[in-house]
């Protein structure tokens, strides 16, 4: 069982009730921290209490998944009112009036007129999801090595338990992973360590 905090590394597909795939994780899996990132309410009672090497296959009604479609939340606009015209496809941003965002996708361009949907793509659709746990970490060294996985970063960053430190010489890796280590292992330092080599060699050239 699941607690929070625990990370579940997992390879999750999401088709619909005709067996077409909408989404797809990465073949080698993806981290879930529990407690933390949400998917569904199901989906995730789910996860809690799978073991590493379970498969399980999830079918959602609308009313689990993403609900019906809200023929208020399809909007229609002028387009004037674009800087640039949007085509149809296109995602588009709105702010309410709290600062909250809204996503929409354009379905519709004609006459001089912009048709939005802010649903949900998944909206009154049932989802199927495919489910499988390839791991579950519950102690940091498990965490850490499934997160730097998750960046295909494993091999590419020295990690010391005992100091509760990362280096790495990998001037990608670091910008690409550094705000998640500080994030998820605040307590950790994640150096990178070509930059004591360059602030060295300033000093030497000063002195």
């Amino acid at each position: 069982m699941a607690v929070f905090g625990d990370f579940i590394v997992l390879k999750m597909k999401i088709k619909d009730k005709d067996g077409n795939v909408l989404e797809e994780g990465r073949a080698k899996g993806d981290v879930f921290v529990y407690g933390l990132n949400k998917i569904l309410p199901r989906v995730d009672e789910t996860l809690a209490k799978m073991k590493a090497g379970e498969k399980k296959t999830l079918t959602l009604e609308p009313n689990e998944a993403y609900g019906p479609v809200i023929p208020d939340l399809i909007k229609t606009y002028p387009a004037s009112q674009f800087k640039n015209p949007p085509k149809v496809g296109d995602v588009l941003e709105s702010r309410g009036p709290h600062g909250e965002v809204y996503r929409g996708m354009v379905k519709k361009v004609e006459n001089g007129r912009i048709t939005i949907d802010f649903n949900s793509p998944y909206a009154g659709k049932t989802l199927v999801f495919d489910i499988e746990v390839l791991d579950v970490a519950k102690d940091e060294e498990g965490k850490i090595n499934a997160t730097l996985k998750q960046y295909d970063a494993d091999g590419k960053v020295n990690v010391d338990m005992k100091a509760k430190k990362l280096t790495t010489k990998d001037k990608e890796v670091y910008s690409k992973i550094a705000p998640t280590i500080f994030f998820l292992f605040p307590e950790y330092e994640f150096v990178l360590e070509e930059q004591k080599e360059e602030s060295k060699a300033k000093e030497e050239k000063k002195a």
